[in-house]
């Protein structure tokens, strides 16, 4: 899995931390080889949200995609393998939240740590007394 999506899993442990728990099935389906060639993983995160992660080489096209539902909103990236880390569509889930965003991302200025680092921090001023009561997300 580490050699499939290693960059992913950067990103994940990234933006949500570390990882508390990992139920996988792995399997060799496509490829002629020696190791795993498709995964399918559910994580337990350490601040008990959950994550959900797909890594295959069987995939006709080489897309990867990375998309964050939170209890306030959700991010998604692009598809590109290797450029898949720049966050396209963030939307809120009540027309309060999608203003919120859209006033941060009007006053966004990137930080040297990336893109998703600083968007979080933008909305963690709206969102830091709704915190504690922060539903579980996931990534799929």
């Amino acid at each position: 899995m580490f050699t499939l999506a290693i960059h992913t899993h950067d990103v994940m442990t990234y933006i949500l931390g570390p990882v508390r728990n990992v139920f996988a099935r792995m399997a060799t389906l496509v490829n002629s080889i020696e190791t795993e060639d498709c995964v399918s993983a559910s994580l337990e995160m350490g601040d008990g949200s959950l994550c959900s992660l797909s890594v295959t080489t069987g995939s006709a096209q080489p897309i990867t995609r990375h998309r964050f539902c939170f209890s306030n909103l959700t991010a998604e990236s692009n598809t590109q393998s290797y450029s898949n880390t720049l966050i396209l569509d963030v939307h809120g889930d009540s027309p309060e939240a999608e203003q919120r965003i859209q006033a941060a991302l009007a006053r966004f200025q990137p930080l040297p740590e990336g893109f998703a680092r600083t968007i979080l921090s933008l909305l963690s001023s709206d969102a830091s007394s709704s915190r504690q009561n922060r539903a579980p997300g996931h990534v799929g």
